[in-house]
């Protein structure tokens, strides 16, 4: 069975030998490149938390904690407790009916960013169109939000 005159025909496992070119090396790094620049133009030009994290005089104006750590150690207190809010829904607002678990289609701002212009909405009095406008979502949802985090805080805040 092992006879050393048969030669098999087995391409090998890998070629150690080949490199990859430098052109397409140049090119993928090229690539990440526009990606990342994507990203931070995406990120400066939407309004969400995540864009003014760098600055603790804007999270102070924006939210009235005085620091973005401030801020985010709120935040994970209450945090665990999001995955229970009932959102105010339209049809709850128009029938007037008992708190309904959100089933709709999933939110176009993260919770955070729902918090985030909550905070909007009190530190700076800002009207719903004008934070409707800015966070790129209808009037009706920017008042569900802050009808859905009043209720919320009242209830978590509430109980301490």
């Amino acid at each position: 069975m092992n006879d050393p005159s048969v030669e098999l025909d087995c391409p090998p496992d890998h070629d150690y030998c080949n490199s990859t070119e430098p052109a397409t090396l140049d090119m993928s790094l090229e690539h990440n490149e526009e990606l990342g620049s994507e990203i931070k133009l995406t990120i400066s030009s939407k309004f969400c938390l995540e864009r003014f994290a760098g600055s603790d005089d804007d999270i102070r104006f924006f939210t009235r904690f005085a620091s973005h750590a401030h801020l985010m150690a709120f935040w994970k207190q209450i945090e665990p407790a999001t995955c229970k809010i009932i959102r105010v829904t339209k049809t709850r607002s128009v029938a007037k009916t008992d708190e309904v678990p959100h089933t709709g289609n999933a939110m176009v701002l993260q919770p955070i960013d729902t918090f985030f212009l909550f905070m909007n909405y009190l530190s700076l009095g800002l009207m719903q169109k004008d934070l409707a406008h800015r966070f790129k979502i209808h009037q009706s949802t920017v008042s569900r939000i802050i009808n859905t985090w009043d209720n919320f805080l009242y209830t978590v805040l509430g109980a301490v």
